[in-house]
């Protein structure tokens, strides 16, 4: 209760607060509309209900999309104001493409979603303010949410006939038929549809060789991705486990991985039909490279032609449009990605391998981070060399001084040595990733750390408990220090540091069980690891180099086909 009586006094105070700002603003866009008007006051009769309110932020959200550069006028009240009188019609559109403006005692007022066609001799009309014009929300008993439903229904209609008229060409070629891309089928004139839609289709063809070589038709590596993922889980779960199900699975998703690499997706591979279309062009959208020919047909076109697009036409202008992605392939006789291709070579396409680097990336350091690579190319090396010692260490001071090298496994039994943990794990305080070993009993000290992951420090809780008489909290990043401590571990050796005295300063060693053990016994999932990382980091590596390299070429195939057109239209 104390809460909600919280919340209702904030908004209490806001609406205190705010009140007199939206007044002021109400008032000050209502003396601009009126400026010149021969009406005395406009005074409020009721406010606006949430379908009219909802109505008109539709309309104007949808005409600031219309009208590119033009800041969105928003509702400066929802007080609703009644005036009547002649409407005299305004000679051009005033703030969007599809809505002429109106004059009723010198007031600018919009009628929204083609209300104008209620109007008479004599109207009533009743409007909101806008920061710019007054909008009519019911002229002569009808309602604006009406209008809009109206013109719902109306666009889908358009929308549906639009569509089909689209798609009407593609169907005259048969299943059967062999598709030659010289062969044309004319589209069957369609004067009173043309003229609604503003464009006209008079031909529909098969896409040319170069047409289809510009068109990406490789995936995107986002199933590759999703195999990987599973690849390289299968494979750190049998790292662990050694069971032949992980084994197993490994395999299935292994292999899924290498087939969805090389696989092209049907849906790209197949035969694309163009649409010849004639219409005017009415707005250039630069943001998207996009252009709208007659009334809604928005076109995609290559974003190298953006110089060369007017931003409207006065005449009519010859198009081929790609059916499926609406894509432009041809503009007048001036440009054409048939031309680019046969002069230059068709585009190189670099998402699929941007994806797959980055994918690539954060596999390998799943695969590095299970199972350290260069110990196991080290330790196989070794092994197989012959050159590999186990080592047994209970003396700190025998250690320092040996010739142990990388590659070797080793035991340490240290019985009563002091241990300062240099590098912990957040919120472990039985666990280090680096400590100081020092014993004083031969007055030795060197640093002792692990290549993958930490030591567990079996019993070091209590030891500290017991040093400190008060029970130990982990906290992250804390070093801790202990002395008369055992230290008991074995593991491959990863590194050997020496200091100045030729004595080693820093022994790093792999405590992963697998590396105790005859390589025979783990040889399977070491080899699988190598090979693993080698093909992924072959495969990254070939996916960055070519990302890069796509990049380039692109950027200069760009540069001498503005050129040409440069040259050709000028």
């Amino acid at each position: 209760m104390q809460i909600l009586g919280l919340v209702v006094l904030i908004q209490f105070i806001i609406s205190f607060i705010f009140y007199p700002i939206k007044k002021y603003r109400s008032t000050k866009y209502k003396k601009k509309l009126m400026a010149g008007s021969s009406v005395n006051n406009l005074k409020s009769i009721r406010m606006l209900t949430e379908e009219e309110r909802k109505s008109v932020e539709s309309y104007l959200s949808i005409t600031c999309d219309q009208s590119s550069g033009k800041k969105k006028s928003s509702l400066v009240s929802r007080e609703v104001m009644l005036i009547s009188g002649e409407c005299i019609k305004q000679t051009e559109f005033s703030h969007s493409e599809n809505t002429y403006s109106y004059k009723i005692h010198n007031i600018d007022v919009v009628f929204p979603f083609k209300m104008d066609r209620y109007l008479s001799d004599y109207n009533e009309v009743e409007i909101a303010l806008t920061q710019n014009f007054a909008i009519a929300v019911k002229l002569n008993d009808h309602k604006i949410g009406s209008a809009l439903y109206a013109t719902y229904l109306a666009d889908e209609k358009n929308e549906k006939q639009s569509s089909v008229y689209w798609l009407s060409g593609a169907s005259k070629f048969s299943k059967g038929e062999n598709l030659d891309e010289n062969i044309k089928h004319t589209v069957s004139p369609h004067p009173k549809l043309s003229e609604k839609l503003g464009y006209e289709i008079l031909s529909v063809r098969k896409e040319t060789s170069q047409e289809s070589a510009s068109r990406n038709k490789l995936n995107r590596g986002i199933l590759t991705a999703f195999f990987c993922f599973f690849v390289v889980s299968y494979f750190n779960r049998f790292w662990d486990t050694k069971e032949l199900n992980d084994l197993f699975w490994f395999g299935v998703n292994f292999l899924a991985a290498i087939y969805f690499y090389f696989r092209k997706p049907k849906s790209k591979t197949k035969v694309q039909f163009i649409n010849q279309v004639r219409g005017k062009i009415n707005k250039k959208i630069v943001k998207s490279n996009e252009i709208k020919i007659g009334h809604d047909l928005i076109l995609k076109y290559p974003k190298n032609w953006q110089s060369f697009i007017p931003e409207n036409s006065t005449f009519d202008v010859d198009l081929d449009v790609d059916i499926d992605s609406k894509k432009i392939v041809r503009y007048g006789y001036d440009m054409s990605v048939s031309k680019e291709v046969e002069q230059f070579g068709p585009p190189k396409f670099w998402g699929r391998n941007l994806w797959l680097f980055l994918f690539g990336m954060f596999y390998l350091y799943a695969v590095n981070y299970q199972a350290k690579v260069s110990d196991n190319f080290s330790f196989v090396y070794h092994q197989f060399n012959h050159d590999s010692k186990r080592w047994f260490f209970d003396d700190a001071s025998k250690l320092v001084t040996s010739n142990i090298k990388s590659g070797d496994v080793v035991k340490l039994n240290f019985l009563d040595v002091s241990l300062t943990c240099e590098v912990s794990v957040k919120n472990k305080a039985d666990r280090c990733i680096q400590a100081l070993i020092h014993s004083a009993t031969t007055d030795t000290s060197f640093h002792l750390a692990n290549s993958t992951r930490y030591f567990v420090l079996h019993g070091i809780n209590e030891k500290i408990s017991s040093q400190s008489g008060e029970s130990v909290v982990p906290q992250s990043d804390k070093n801790f220090h202990t002395d008369h401590i055992v230290v008991t571990m074995s593991g491959f050796v990863s590194n050997v540091d020496y200091d100045t005295n030729h004595t080693i300063s820093t022994l790093t060693i792999n405590t992963q069980e697998l590396y105790q053990k005859d390589i025979s016994e783990n040889l399977l999932p070491i080899c699988l690891n190598l090979l693993l990382f080698l093909l992924l980091a072959s495969v990254t590596i070939f996916n960055g180099i070519m990302f890069l390299l796509k990049l380039i070429q692109n950027r200069l195939r760009n540069n001498r086909i503005k050129k040409l057109y440069a040259n050709g239209i000028i």
